[in-house]
């Protein structure tokens, strides 16, 4: 074996650029052998392979283009092991002017925990944050999986604090939208195809407490067609309809190859209808 080290150009000089090139260039998440199947991000990689990125889109309501400006990020907490996510939107100019500068704000702070099974994003921390000029709405959920409580914090301009307390089950981890997002993308919830329906639990409020998640058949996708370059995959959320202050709770999200949404329509938000988002070309 050590001969093969001497003398001349070393093979190993030759396989190693090869070998690296391999590594870089290897696509960040694989379909395996069902081109059906959701994306899957390799153990080895999740969830730093979200690490830094960072995505922005327009905001379109009623009549009005590019009403808003929405950014979507992911990076290292504060903590070893520990992952934040965030979702910001606010309106701009005139509608901006219209709508008091209405800004939603939602973050994720999670911990990467072995279940035994794989690793997964578990949420610690989650909050959801409306604000109007000078008024703020804010919930947030803080859980304790030591002691296995959550605890629930509403606040409204002119009212008090409302704080209640529960027990999370045993055999329970409750997901956020977002960490349920980078789970999904981690295979956490295992290998997901077109047509499946499934639940995820969340934390409840005031009696939902699951996050109904639906990977549309090609029936449904032809239903849904949009005109939307890397348009590859179409996933129907049902969510808390207080998450982004809806009548319903439905959203749709048209995800790339990667599952990075491209477009998202959240469906009948009070006040302003449907809100489509389209992601920027960076």
């Amino acid at each position: 074996m050590k001969d093969l080290f001497k003398g001349g150009t070393a093979p190993y000089k030759i396989i190693l650029p090869f070998l690296l090139a391999f590594i870089l260039l290897s696509p960040l998440s694989s379909h395996g052998d069902n081109p059906n199947a959701l994306p899957i991000v390799p153990p080895e990689r999740f969830p730093d392979a979200f690490l830094n990125q960072e995505f922005s889109y327009d905001l379109s309501f009623f009549w009005f283009t590019k009403a808003a400006e929405a950014h979507f990020y992911f990076k290292k907490g504060e903590r070893p092991s520990e992952y934040m996510a965030v979702l910001e939107a606010e309106t701009m100019g005139f509608v901006g002017w219209l709508t008091q500068y209405r800004r939603h704000r939602y973050v994720s702070v999670m911990e990467l925990v072995d279940t035994g099974k794989g690793r997964m994003l578990r949420s610690r921390y989650f909050s959801q944050e409306i604000v109007k000029e000078e008024k703020r709405e804010v919930t947030e959920f803080i859980l304790d999986y030591s002691k296995r409580t959550i605890s629930t914090r509403e606040s409204k301009p002119g009212q008090d604090l409302v704080v209640s307390e529960g027990i999370i089950p045993e055999n329970v981890t409750y997901n956020d939208f977002l960490s349920a997002y980078y789970n999904l993308r981690g295979g956490v919830f295992g290998v997901k195809k077109r047509g499946e329906t499934f639940k995820i639990d969340t934390m409840p409020r005031r009696g939902v407490s699951h996050i109904m998640v639906s990977i549309a058949d090609d029936e449904v996708e032809r239903e849904r067609k949009v005109d939307i370059k890397d348009a590859h995959f179409l996933i129907r959320m049902d969510v808390d309809r207080r998450l982004f202050r809806q009548k319903e709770g439905i959203v749709w999200v048209w995800a790339d190859r990667e599952l990075v949404p491209v477009k998202g329509e959240v469906r009948d938000v009070v006040f302003f209808g449907d809100v489509r988002g389209y992601k920027k070309v960076q």
